[in-house]
């Protein structure tokens, strides 16, 4: 996802700007025919949850009666392991989960699966707030996949410490005996895959490389293997 546009405003008073907001947009162009990793990256300037029907714009989402045969955006819960899906309805335009209810709103900063089902590609355009926390920590379930995506639209290493710092990751040789996360390509349908290095204690690609990029606004499984809950604690650098 690229940020394609921002702007800055703030609260102005007799002694200047006590507050201000990056604001601004981004469009998404997806995979047709595929699962699309994606994420809700901007807050809604009220604070207010993000609905699908009235603050995202989809553009060449394939219509359908349930999630088996429409497009869907499929929500996962690393403590039961489960996902809550919408689906696009074919008749009424919009966006219905499992129980017919056309007002469905997810959290900023929440990653999902979009399963595209039809010939052309779509794309998904959000609008609002640029995170501006200066800190936001996110803590994991132990165990599990979690589904995760980083508040700001920056690229960033695992490793840089000024960027991103994990807590509770356990090491381990490679991925299947350490924390790793797993980057989705939905051009081939695989993933790019990092590992936690037990002793190192840092991260590394399965080459070797400790220098480990993820681009902005990108979300990815943290596979979660030990017995303590992961806290990763992103950092604002603009």
């Amino acid at each position: 996802m690229v940020l394609s546009a921002s702007s800055l405003f703030g609260a102005v008073h007799a002694d200047g700007i006590v507050s201000s907001d990056i604001v601004g947009y981004a469009t998404d162009n997806l995979t047709k025919g595929k699962f699309n990793m994606n994420a809700v990256v901007f807050n809604n300037i009220d604070g207010s949850d993000v609905n699908l029907n009235e603050d995202v714009t989809f553009v060449g989402a394939t219509g359908g009666y349930d999630e088996t045969d429409a497009d869907s955006i499929q929500i996962w819960d690393a403590a039961t392991s489960g996902y809550t899906v919408f689906y696009y309805d074919i008749e009424d335009l919009c966006w219905y989960d499992a129980f017919g209810n056309e007002e469905p709103v997810i959290p900023s900063g929440c990653a999902f699966w979009y399963r595209s089902r039809g010939t052309t590609a779509p794309s998904i355009t959000q609008s609002g707030a640029v995170e501006n926390a200066a800190t936001c920590p996110v803590v994991l379930t132990k165990g599990k996949f979690n589904m995760v995506i980083n508040p700001y639209p920056t690229a960033y290493s695992l490793n840089d410490t000024d960027a991103v710092t994990f807590e509770n990751s356990l090491g381990g040789y490679d991925e299947t005996d350490a924390d790793s996360i797993q980057v989705w390509d939905a051009g081939t349908s695989g993933y790019t895959v990092f590992y936690y290095d037990v002793e190192d204690l840092c991260w590394y690609d399965a080459f070797g490389n400790e220098d480990p990029d993820v681009p902005g606004a990108t979300p990815y499984w943290y596979r979660s293997r030990g017995s303590v809950a992961p806290t990763i604690t992103f950092k604002k650098t603009f």
